[in-house]
């Protein structure tokens, strides 16, 4: 059974046990419980959100390497060939680390 204490908070015990709850404890219904909890969610802030986006969206060094080895391939079939950007150098560096990186991850 639902009771609601007078700080709002709800508790869930059997009726047998209500004189454990607080003081001027009153049962509640299902309905009027789920409505006090759904009540008592705090939405995060516009700043939360946006901590979140941000977080969610960071530029990592391993997106990073991902971008560049994946333009570097894009390019390379868009010009039939012509234009290998793995000759470049910081290309070429992204490539080795990439592969080495691989290589650690594979021993987890």
């Amino acid at each position: 059974m639902n009771y609601k204490a007078p700080d709002n908070s709800i508790h869930v015990i059997e009726p047998e046990y209500a004189h454990l709850l607080p003081v001027g404890s009153i049962a509640i219904t299902d309905e009027e419980a789920e409505a006090l909890r759904l009540a008592a969610i705090v939405p995060p802030s516009t700043f939360d959100l946006l901590a979140k986006l941000d977080a969610d969206n960071t530029l990592t060094q391993r997106n990073l390497r991902e971008f560049i080895l994946l333009t570097a391939e894009a390019v390379k079939m868009a010009t039939n060939g012509a234009v290998d950007m793995s000759q470049v150098v910081g290309v070429a560096n992204v490539a080795v680390v990439e592969a080495e990186a691989a290589y650690l991850r594979s021993q987890l």
